[in-house]
């Protein structure tokens, strides 16, 4: 194991090291799109302390140094547990994402506006950290990122509606939606979204000869091949709508979905189904195939291994998976989860290497290109 793997315990709300545990018996990081990452470290009795008594603290995953040299995770400590039968007893530090402070707070001010999705979520982090007495998370009221500019969906909140549920909400609109992370790399912390995505190339490839372990999924059992999308209310005949739908249909009959939109109200009519068949087939190109999920592990630094932890893949990359044709042949798959397991020198006997294992799942559609088709 090349990395020397430290974990430190600071303040609820910021980055102040107030200890460094003085080592571990195995730790396990995860890192997951649109969701919290998590830390969970093992540890001897002689390596427990007060410090990781859980409640008002982070801890962190770092690299190297008394405090750290780079950080790679940073988590609520939420977790202590004890296990193990007498004479093998070790105990369970685990903490969960900054992202995770969000489905404990409640919006309480009220607003409506057509603003883009930057604007409404700095319209919320004021509301969280500004005008709620004792609010304050340690984050910036900022809002990063890349995103589209210009007018984005109309939308109004009000007293009792979850922020975490409020952020997946915008984050899932069909033209307006995102990905999104708080970036710890930024001090203080950032919420930051990725429009329309965070997906890039790593221009790499994998297959089960590379790894230990390897699972394939191949899923239809949400398989759509019509989305009808409804437009704004235009009285007295109801909303607009429109729909898409494509030729897996012939194979498995019309399976439908539908979706409300902004679009509508008073516009011109041929403009507006024209933007509604644009939403239904948004909407259907992400469900029209089968879900493919690959999970991929291996251990770091063996020969055949594909990547390093810090190499060509992370959240978002776009992995070609070299697949046998009856599960769905070649594919890129985007990797959406990521964990490392780690056990330490020593710890598998005397004079034994640490080794890293880390776990990659990729997610893709295996379906036929969604063709739209005009409907009144």
């Amino acid at each position: 194991m090349g990395r020397d793997w430290r974990f430190c315990v600071t303040g609820a709300n910021d980055f102040d090291v107030e200890a460094t545990l003085p080592g571990f018996a195995a730790a396990k990081i995860g890192w997951v799109l649109n969701s919290p990452g998590y830390i969970e470290v093992d540890l001897l009795p002689s390596q427990v302390s007060d410090a990781v008594t859980p409640g008002n603290h982070r801890i962190m995953a770092c690299e190297g140094g008394s405090g750290y040299d780079f950080m790679w995770q940073t988590c609520y400590l939420t977790h202590l547990s004890q296990f193990g039968p007498p004479g093998d007893v070790r105990f369970r530090a685990a903490g969960v994402g900054l992202e995770s402070i969000f489905d404990w707070r409640i919006i309480h001010n009220e607003w409506a506006a057509r603003a883009s999705a930057v604007e409404h979520l700095e319209f919320m982090m004021e509301d969280l950290q500004v005008l709620q007495g004792g609010g304050d998370m340690g984050f910036d009221n900022d809002v990063s990122g890349t995103f589209i500019g210009g007018q984005g969906p109309l939308l109004s909140t009000c007293l009792g509606v979850v922020a975490g549920d409020f952020i997946r909400e915008l984050a899932g609109r069909t033209e307006a939606g995102f990905d999104w992370e708080v970036n710890i790399y930024n001090l203080p912390p950032q919420l930051t979204i990725y429009k329309p995505d965070r997906s890039y190339d790593a221009e790499v490839s994998i297959s089960e000869e590379n790894c230990q372990e390897w699972s394939v999924e191949l899923d239809t059992s949400d398989l759509l091949t019509t989305v009808t999308a409804l437009g704004e209310k235009s009285d007295p005949w109801g909303p607009r709508h429109n729909l898409a739908r494509t030729s897996l249909g012939d194979v498995y009959g019309r399976r439908e979905v539908v979706i409300d939109t902004d679009h509508g109200g008073d516009g011109d009519a041929d403009e507006i189904r024209e933007q509604l068949l644009d939403a239904a087939s948004e909407e259907l190109s992400r469900r029209a195939g089968a879900r493919l999920q690959v999970r991929a592990k291996f251990i770091e630094g063996r020969p055949m291994a594909p990547w390093t932890l810090n190499g060509a893949v992370w959240l978002g990359a776009n992995v070609t998976l070299d697949l046998p044709s009856y599960l769905g042949g070649t594919q890129v798959g985007r990797c959406t989860e990521i964990s490392v397991s780690i056990v330490p020198a020593g710890m598998n006997g005397p004079g034994t290497p640490g080794i890293e294992v880390l776990e990659y799942v990729f997610d893709t559609l295996v379906g036929d290109i969604t063709e739209g088709e005009d409907s009144s």
